[in-house]
């Protein structure tokens, strides 16, 4: 195996142990790791659309990053809400916090407590978005791997959420989430293989 196709198909999966494994020794949080869920979504996301605004349309790219960045600040206030709730029905009363200060608090601790998680996660998303935005096609809205990792993760986010509120075990609750959302799948299908390999 050429040291290409290491980097290519084992670092992915490395950098998901490595992942694993540090969230069970620092013992994070489900709120921190949906933030970092949310926070990682963001910047990965951009980093697509900056992409493909500089390779394919740049008129396109900006018009689908102002969507971006709407739909996450609508999706962030619902974040935001589902733990609001939680803390509610879990210690009688919900944090008195203006939501537009408590929303970047969050995600401060989040990537604060959380950090590896981004270099990893950049690690297993960033190569395939890279590649993605520079080729996809966006007639086909369900084509583009950021739109598609965008619904996937907010169906993630709120079933982590769901587990917290029916008081499932936190960290098995997140070791399933990662292992879902995170684990790079993708580099199992034989049709990953790199051309003339």
């Amino acid at each position: 195996m050429s040291r290409h196709s290491f980097s290519a198909i084992w670092l992915p999966i490395l950098s998901f142990l490595l992942t694993a494994i540090i969230a069970t020794v620092q013992h994070w949080s489900a709120e921190d790791m949906a933030w970092s869920f949310w926070l990682a979504g963001l910047m990965w996301g951009t980093v697509y659309l900056a992409v493909y605004s500089a390779t394919q349309d740049s008129v396109a790219g900006g018009v689908y990053l102002f969507v971006l960045y709407f739909f996450y600040f609508i999706f962030g206030a619902f974040l935001y809400g589902a733990f609001q709730f939680i803390a509610l029905d879990t210690t009688g009363h919900a944090p008195d916090a203006n939501i537009m200060a408590a929303i970047p608090q969050a995600i401060a601790q989040a990537a604060r407590n959380n950090w590896p998680f981004f270099i990893f996660s950049a690690i297993t998303t960033l190569p395939d978005y890279i590649l993605d935005a520079r080729t996809v096609n966006f007639v086909d809205m369900g084509s583009p791997l950021y739109a598609r990792d965008g619904f996937r993760m907010m169906i993630l986010i709120f079933l982590l959420t769901g587990l917290v509120l029916l008081q499932v075990a936190g960290f098995l609750a997140i070791y399933a989430i990662l292992l879902i959302y995170f684990f790079p799948w993708r580099m199992l299908r034989p049709s990953h293989a790199l051309p003339g390999e």
